[in-house]
């Protein structure tokens, strides 16, 4: 009996699958699932060995423009090929030549040209061939249909691009002129009903309480994430499950999104009055107010070490910034008392000599009585409202958009009368313009920002002064709302340490001086009066 032959598998090239979609929507679906099944079973009946370790993927980017031949995995590989790292008479395997470039027919026939030169045959996986360098210049005819897959692919591109172009320009239309609600992101609050935007109240009634907590609170967007958490607060972005938590970047995206007011901003021009306005205007300038002045403030503190003037106190020899220090020293008796201390920051590093220091304890308590005491903390209610100088700038600057808004307009009615004739200076002059505006609402909404920041009538003077009797009663739980209160009241504050003298600048430019002599006792909080520990102080 013979024994049994031995059967050999001739193995065939090697080839290399590359598989790309334009959208990361459609890894969701079967596209990628598809062209890899598609990818196996060509080289199955065509003997190749499928090399799936060096599987090119350029997933959610399109071939439109030639971008993945340009930065996607596509031009690592052509690259690879021109450095002779990928043997000749490789094939790459692509379900399609629309998988491979839509773009346009010069561009694209010279990619497919330009990879068959260098020695790599292009495997269709839809329509069963190889095409290689050979093979093209003996069948030219194959060359031609080639051809016209690349015509197809790219005008299905062109066409996609010029219908969504003209879509976005239909909505444009409606959102500038007619206000009409459309088919675009919208904010979570609001829903789409017919061409009208419909208020979700329970998502509002969110919002609303999340401007009125960060404006009422001493609390950041960092503790008021955790506090929202611990309420367990539902949160209402779109896409948020029961189990989601408040993050300080979902929290400061609705504190700054000018969709509360009404406005939408995603256009070149912000279209006001486009949106149901849940938050009064005053108030949200107010909140941009107070996150601008917070970014100087910042971080995760201890109720356990306040600063109350955290921020706004500089060298007076220099200008440097105060940095506060602090020791733990032990008593007698045992436990250990801390003290805090205020130094230049430039005399820590030896450039302001010489280092003196300034009990931090001694300087707030002095601040403290002054404030609470002193008959011309009265005056700060006048002082700190808005001057007729920032009504009269806004006008201006009204007037300033009003007039480069009409003028570029007339710009683009020339342009579109003769595009053709468009020189180069009047597209130059209009993207000049638009910057010119863009700088100008800028300083617009700065300018509202510092018009809405200022207190609010006699409530906000009597809040500081009941916040700060709290404190002077050692409440440390108050000692974060009276430094936010002291910062809508005093914008600087320049400390002399030699001189025992501090002067600080309120909102309204104007300066107080404090001098002291000794350390002020602890006040009394028996029903007698505090004593007024202020030495002099002068208005200017």
């Amino acid at each position: 009996m013979m024994p049994p032959m031995k059967t050999t598998t001739t193995v065939g090239r090697k080839a290399i699958s590359y598989i790309r979609f334009s959208s990361l929507k459609q890894e969701e679906g079967f596209s990628l699932a598809r062209q890899l099944e598609g990818t196996k079973g060509f080289c199955s009946r065509h003997n190749l060995f499928l090399d799936e370790s060096l599987t090119v993927k350029d997933l959610g980017l399109s071939a439109f423009r030639g971008k993945n031949a340009d930065s996607g995995n596509l031009g690592v590989f052509l690259a690879a090929v021109r450095e002779n790292k990928i043997p000749k008479g490789t094939v790459l395997v692509v379900e399609a030549l629309d998988r491979l470039t839509r773009n346009n027919i010069v561009e694209a026939s010279h990619l497919l040209t330009d990879i068959l030169r260098q020695g790599i045959d292009v495997g269709l996986v839809t329509e069963d061939k190889v095409y290689s360098y050979d093979y093209i210049n003996k069948n030219p005819f194959e060359f031609i249909v080639a051809t016209t897959y690349l015509i197809r692919g790219g005008d299905e591109s062109r066409m996609k691009s010029e219908r969504i172009k003209d879509a976005w320009s239909r909505k444009k239309r409606c959102i500038v002129e007619t206000k009409e609600a459309v088919k675009i992101p919208a904010p979570c609050w609001l829903k789409r009903e017919g061409q009208k935007w419909s208020v979700i109240s329970k998502k509002a009634k969110v919002v609303k309480e999340i401007f009125a907590a960060y404006l009422k609170e001493s609390l950041g967007i960092w503790r008021l994430s955790q506090t929202m958490n611990s309420q367990k607060v539902p949160v209402i972005t779109n896409g948020a499950t029961p189990a989601s938590k408040w993050h300080r970047i979902t929290l400061h995206r609705i504190l700054t999104d000018k969709a509360v007011i009404g406005t939408y901003t995603k256009l070149d021009e912000p279209v006001e009055n486009y949106f149901p306005a849940i938050i009064p205007q005053k108030d949200f300038y107010a909140v941009q107010a107070k996150l601008q002045e917070r970014r100087h403030y910042r971080g995760r503190h201890s109720l356990k070490d306040v600063s109350l003037l955290k921020g706004i106190c500089k060298c007076g020899k220099c200008g440097s910034t105060m940095t506060r220090i602090t020791r733990t020293r032990k008593i007698k008796g045992g436990g250990s008392k801390l003290y805090r201390y205020l130094y230049c920051h430039n005399s820590i590093l030896g450039l302001c000599k010489p280092a003196t220091s300034v009990d931090l304890n001694e300087l707030e308590r002095i601040f403290l009585h002054y404030m609470f005491t002193s008959e011309t903390a009265l005056t700060f209610l006048s002082e700190c409202k808005a001057d007729d100088s920032i009504q009269t700038e806004l006008r201006t600057i009204d007037g300033q958009i009003e007039d480069k808004a009409a003028r570029r307009d007339r710009l683009i009615a020339v342009i579109e009368s003769d595009a053709a004739a468009t020189p180069s200076s009047v597209l130059e002059r209009i993207a000049s313009l638009e910057q010119e505006i863009k700088m100008l609402r800028v300083k617009k909404d700065s300018l509202t920002a510092t018009l809405n920041r200022n207190p609010q009538g006699e409530a906000a003077l009597n809040d500081l002064f009941v916040t700060a009797e709290k404190v002077l009663k050692n409440k440390p739980a108050d000692r974060l709302r009276l430094r936010e209160l002291i910062r809508q009241f005093v914008r600087s504050m320049t400390v002399y340490p030699e001189h025992r003298k501090a002067i600080f600048t309120t909102i309204a430019g104007k300066t107080r001086e404090m001098t002291w002599n000794k350390r002020p006792r602890d006040p009394v909080t028996n029903g007698k009066p505090v004593p007024f520990y202020m030495r002099t102080y002068k208005n200017s």
